[in-house]
Formats: structure tokens, sequence, C-alpha cells
């Protein structure tokens, strides 16, 4: 009985690697610059900031993935 309960187990852990595999991880980063130059009638404008994104998705087939991310693009003032 305690072999069936193994090899059951062991079988229900087969499709595991997988579906880990269809699991990922994306980083991203960025960097944002403006660099406009002065006229009569404005200043002009020279900033620049950095940003990034990081999220998390599941890929279920080779055509369908669904991917949740979070990104921020910086500020510019």
């Amino acid at each position: 009985m305690n072999k069936q309960w193994l090899l059951a187990s062991l079988l229900g852990l087969a499709p595991l690697p997988a579906l880990a595999s269809a699991f990922y991880v994306a980083v991203d980063a960025a960097h944002t610059g403006f660099d406009v130059d002065a006229t009569d009638d404005y200043d002009g404008i020279n900033e620049s900031s950095n940003g990034y994104g990081l999220g998390i998705g599941f890929r279920f087939n080779r055509v369908l993935s669904l991917e949740i991310t979070e990104r921020d693009l910086g500020d510019l003032s």
C-alpha cells in the first residue's frame, strides 16, 4: 500500500517542472531625457529621469501568455 502511495505521489509531481517553466519574471529599466533649446519666449527644458518595471507572467502555450507588470516611468517636473 505504501508503494502505491509513493508511486501516485511521484506521478502527481511529474508535471511540476513543466508548470514551473511556464512562469517567468520580467524586469526592465529606462532613462528618459528632454533637452529643448531656449527661445526668446521660452526658457527651455533640460530634464531627465529614471524608471523601472517589474512583472510576473504565465505562459499557457506558444502564443498565449498572461502578464501583470508594474511600471514607474519616472518623474519630470
